[in-house]
């Protein structure tokens, strides 16, 4: 595991973007393929932020027991993007879905063990910012279950 929160969320962040990038490259729904590109490009935003306070994050450590037990949580459940991109489209969704909840929850703990109330309230606005894609995922997931 990474010793830092800027390495951490910045792993995280990636595997997300790529998750998102590789499965709209094989869907063959052009509102499918909207859609996960405009989740893509908010996740690259969220990147862009965490990048901006590199600095910052990096100085705070990721050893936090919640960090780590979430963190493994993670690791257990991400699948490898070849293989992500084999599954059937509700399936994928509901994986996303997941793994979007496992992310807001992680940086609510990175918020947790910030000492720095400017991080708190970046890492709390990231927060924020997941919860709004868990609520786009899961639209799609349902108008998808309508289809």
């Amino acid at each position: 595991m990474t010793g830092d929160l800027y390495s951490l969320l910045k792993q995280n962040n990636s595997y997300l973007q790529d998750a998102f990038k590789h499965y709209s490259l094989s869907a063959h729904d052009e509102g499918l393929r909207k859609f996960l590109n405009s989740m893509q490009s908010q996740e690259k935003s969220q990147q862009e932020t965490i990048d901006e306070h590199s600095a910052e994050l990096s100085s705070c450590s990721a050893q936090a027991p919640t960090i780590a037990n979430l963190m493994s949580q993670i690791s257990d459940i991400s699948i490898a993007l070849e293989e992500l991109t084999q599954l059937p489209r509700m399936k994928y969704l509901e994986h996303m879905l997941k793994l979007g909840k496992y992310t807001g929850r992680l940086y609510y703990e990175c918020e947790a063990v910030c000492q720095s109330h400017q991080l708190k309230e970046l890492l709390h606005s990231l927060y924020e910012e997941e919860k709004r894609h868990i609520a786009l995922l899961e639209d799609r997931f349902e108008l998808e279950q309508l289809l």
